[in-house]
């Protein structure tokens, strides 16, 4: 962090003014802080990242329980079709041999369909997380990008330091 107190202690000890000294140590303190990211505003990134993914697992838990829920009462319309059909009469026993066979086939495709439908889901989710974490992603090359800044900043108020010191000794000399 940048001391004030001694940028301006030092500045007046080769000759600027106590005001100089001051508006140019606030000044400089003003540019390195304005550009800082703080503690706080890395928690705050940190939580609306958090707020964004708890709110997409939300949803995608809303949509599996309710992709569970709409299996279950297909299950059981079909449960419901078997035992209507175990009870019909027995002269028309072998027509219900072939009717089960082909129930048996549909459910069959019904279960291969929700198998797809399951995997078109799981690729949407996945699709989703990836989209999540390129989200963070740039959000920690945002959060590098400011760190760089300020390193930039503070090298160049060295060097600005650096400068004035060189110009003031061979103005004293």
């Amino acid at each position: 962090m940048l001391d004030t107190l001694t940028y301006a202690k030092r500045l007046r000890s080769v000759g600027f003014t106590e005001e100089q000294a001051e508006a140019q140590a606030s000044a400089l303190y003003d540019a390195v802080t304005s550009l800082t990211a703080t503690k706080l505003d890395v928690v705050e990134a940190k939580n609306e990242t958090k707020e964004v993914m708890v709110k997409e697992f939300t949803g995608v838990r809303s949509e599996i329980s309710d992709f569970k829920d709409s299996t279950a009462e297909e299950f059981a319309a079909v449960r419901s079709e078997i035992s209507d059909f175990k009870d019909s009469t027995a002269e028309e026993f072998a027509a219900v041999r072939s009717e089960i066979s082909d129930f048996k086939e549909a459910v069959a495709r019904e279960f291969a369909k929700v198998r797809r439908e399951i995997a078109a889901f799981k690729e949407a989710v996945a699709l989703e997380f990836t989209g999540v974490r390129r989200e963070i992603a740039e959000i920690r090359l945002a959060l590098q990008a400011t760190n760089g800044r300020v390193a930039l900043l503070n090298w160049m108020a060295g060097f600005n330091l650096a400068l004035t010191a060189a110009v003031l000794v061979k103005l004293l000399t």
